[in-house]
């Protein structure tokens, strides 16, 4: 049986050298708004590792990537932090990405590009870089992870934003994803900008105590935190700075400060009112619910889904909730599409 899986490899692999040239790889590009993520995989679906600044890993990691918050040339920047100076290791040979990019496909899931302008935009700095628009597929995030549903179920992200689909018989449902201002609810975002606020009001003196406060100015490296009260309120602050504040928040919530803890508790309510709210309005009172996002990453992650499923009305509790956060989900869906599909 050896020899039948070596021929159906070199099968793939002549095949694929005919229709992509004379390499081809799958790069899959992870992008939120906090951070972004590049991993290679090869055309048997291994990760493969790569150099950047004579470090070795199985992935490059930079900003976030949103357009809707960093604008065109913050994702240029940011495909130049995962592309550039940046080599593939290959039976003991350094290649440089940016001479096989042209002969290879890019997959990327990045949040804010559900907008088809949006879309275009980035595949055209994508195309900047040597590579024809037909090995280049982008999609928002959310999109990717419900791709990666077979049949019907329910997908909650939860990072700097957060939103919920689902999906039944090839029917699409919504509920949230309206952004900062109008929405967000249970995102990174939101937990980090309740804990400015309860430190601000502390620090103003009609606050409770809280050891969030001198963590907050520890983290934006500041003596008061009323200084950044101009940045946050005209909007100079990132989405993605405020949100890197929800493991400070999640991490006093563990040492029993107060004040953390009713922040982690209303997220997790907001969040299981996203899931109650999708259950109520589709036909998907019992399927899988796939977890995705930096706030289910995080160690402290088992203990707040389970928050979240205790503030599901008692007959949604029993709904099977697996956590796909650590998880690439642009390897997944290119392994499922460019590499399954072709054996």
């Amino acid at each position: 049986m050896r020899w039948i899986y070596r021929v159906t490899v070199l099968l793939v692999c002549l095949t694929s050298l005919s229709l992509y040239g004379e390499s081809s790889y799958l790069f899959c590009i992870e992008g939120g708004g906090s951070k972004t993520i590049l991993q290679v995989v090869n055309q048997e679906g291994q990760i493969l590792p790569l150099i950047k600044n004579g470090i070795k890993n199985d992935k490059i990691e930079t900003s976030g990537s949103n357009i809707n918050s960093i604008g065109l040339e913050g994702v240029r920047q940011v495909l130049s932090s995962l592309l550039d100076e940046v080599f593939l290791l290959e039976e003991n040979k350094e290649l440089d990405l940016r001479t096989l990019l042209p002969h290879s496909r890019l997959i990327a899931g990045m949040a804010g590009a559900g907008l088809p302008q949006n879309k275009q935009s980035i595949i055209s700095l994508i195309q900047e870089r040597g590579i024809n628009s037909d090995r280049v597929l982008v999609m928002s995030d959310a999109e990717m992870a419900l791709q990666l549903i077979n049949g019907e179920g329910i997908i909650l992200i939860a990072g700097t934003g957060s939103i919920c689909f689902g999906k039944k018989d090839e029917v699409l449902f919504r509920v949230g994803g309206l952004g900062r201002v109008l929405g967000d609810e249970g995102s990174g975002y939101q937990i980090g900008l309740q804990a400015l606020k309860v430190a601000l009001a502390e620090e103003y003196g009609w606050g409770i105590p809280t050891n969030l406060t001198p963590a907050l100015k520890e983290l934006f490296q500041v003596s008061d935190l009323k200084t950044l009260i101009p940045k946050i309120n005209l909007g100079e602050m990132p989405p993605s700075k405020i949100a890197s504040s929800a493991p400070i928040v999640f991490s006093k919530a563990a040492e029993q400060d107060e004040v953390a803890k009713e922040i982690i508790d209303r997220a997790a309510g907001d969040l299981s009112y996203l899931l109650a709210t999708m259950i109520d309005i589709s036909p998907l009172s019992d399927c899988e619910i796939h977890l995705w996002g930096g706030i289910f990453k995080n160690v402290h992650s088992e203990a707040f889904i389970q928050k979240v499923r205790e503030r599901l009305p008692e007959a949604y509790r029993n709904l099977k909730m697996i956590n796909k956060s650590q998880d690439n989900p642009a390897i997944m869906f290119a392994i499922q599409k460019f590499v399954l599909a072709e054996m």
